[in-house]
């Protein structure tokens, strides 16, 4: 008996694996660990790392511009300017049939 598309939408939306979800989700996930990271190492240079606070300024506005970049290229609401880096690429390259 065939499977129409109906139930496999239905099947699709509440199977517990679903990697077209992960598709999804996998970029989202490395967009954020980015930020985090990002995030964290700047605090880090900014507190331990004596500079001249129009030096730290100026860091901290070019590591902010370059993240907008990045966040604006992934919500495609640019192109693509710098290539994001993707963390872990083994669920994104899995093809579901």
């Amino acid at each position: 008996m065939p499977v129409s598309n109906t139930n496999y939408l239905l099947y699709s939306s509440v199977h517990p694996i679903n990697y077209h979800h992960k598709e999804l989700i996998m970029p989202l996930f490395n967009l954020l660990i980015i930020l985090i990271v990002a995030g964290i190492v700047m605090g880090l240079i900014n507190r331990f790392i004596p500079m001249a606070p129009m030096i730290k300024s100026l860091l901290n506005l070019f590591v902010f511009v370059v993240l907008m970049i990045y966040v604006l290229q992934f919500f495609n609401v640019i192109r693509v300017i710098f290539p994001v880096p993707v963390i872990n690429s083994s669920l994104t390259n899995y093809t579901h049939s």
